[in-house]
């Protein structure tokens, strides 16, 4: 599927292929590091991804908009860190929740306490649990 989006052709790819690319590597990238095979074409696609961040048109400018550049950089990036990437902690909350939150935050800070991190890290694109369960035997 990657080739068919982003493969060496006659002409550039369109910026939506390059986007469903970085989009599906983000999903199954960390599986297919996992694995020699998967290692390699994982390199042979980053590597792909980075010729297309440097083409130019006849003038100079970039092939390619700011937006789909920095997916490119933000993918490579996600691989470099070990498939590991921020995800927020926080869910939509009531009024009062928040008022509750600003107090216990507030408490705790006079009392030299460290305040929660608004964010922790998870890894991009691994197997769900769920399916491994479902694999296991015994399971129904």
């Amino acid at each position: 599927v990657v080739h068919d989006l982003i493969g060496i052709k006659e002409s550039l790819p369109e910026e939506h292929m390059i986007e469903c690319v970085c989009e599906l590597l983000q999903a199954i990238g960390h599986t297919l590091d996992g694995k020699q095979h998967g290692k390699q074409l994982m390199s042979q696609f980053s590597a792909r991804l980075m010729e297309l961040k440097r083409c130019s048109n006849g003038d100079g400018s970039a092939a390619f908009s700011k937006r789909i550049q920095f997916k490119i950089l933000d993918l490579l990036d996600l691989r470099q860190n070990s498939w590991q990437k921020k995800v927020f902690k926080e869910t939509a909350k009531t009024k009062e929740e928040v008022r509750n939150d600003a107090y216990t935050e507030a408490r705790n800070k006079a009392r030299g306490m460290d305040t929660e991190a608004m964010f922790t890290t998870a890894v991009a694109g691994a197997r769900p649990q769920y399916i491994d369960t479902k694999k296991s035997p015994g399971h129904k």
